[in-house]
């Protein structure tokens, strides 16, 4: 179970908010506190780093985090399925970018 400032933030990396959107939403007094739970959720399986450094609006969320905010009434299911399959599209094109072949 996460806390609720991590479920804000998974909450809002769905929606593409910037660092200091989730800072303000969360009440963080830093950008770096929301980093840290950034770093969280990824070690946690919830979300994938950006692709590329400074990008955090990049950042995807794991079928993990989706099924997380699902059971959670955060996502319903037809938000979820469109989540998901435009993510993937996104995480092809983004790899394409850096020079990541699909097989």
């Amino acid at each position: 179970m996460l806390e609720p400032r991590d479920e804000m933030i998974l909450r809002m990396v769905v929606r593409r908010s910037s660092i200091q959107e989730m800072c303000a939403a969360t009440r963080y007094s830093s950008t770096k506190s929301v980093h840290d739970r950034l770093r969280f959720l990824e070690q946690e399986g919830y979300i994938l780093p950006p692709v590329r450094p400074k990008t955090a609006r990049s950042r995807l969320v794991t079928q993990k985090g989706v099924d997380y905010l699902r059971a959670h009434n955060y996502l319903s299911e037809e938000e979820a399925r469109v989540y998901i399959n435009g993510a993937r599209f996104e995480q092809r094109d983004q790899g394409a970018e850096a020079g990541i072949s699909e097989r």
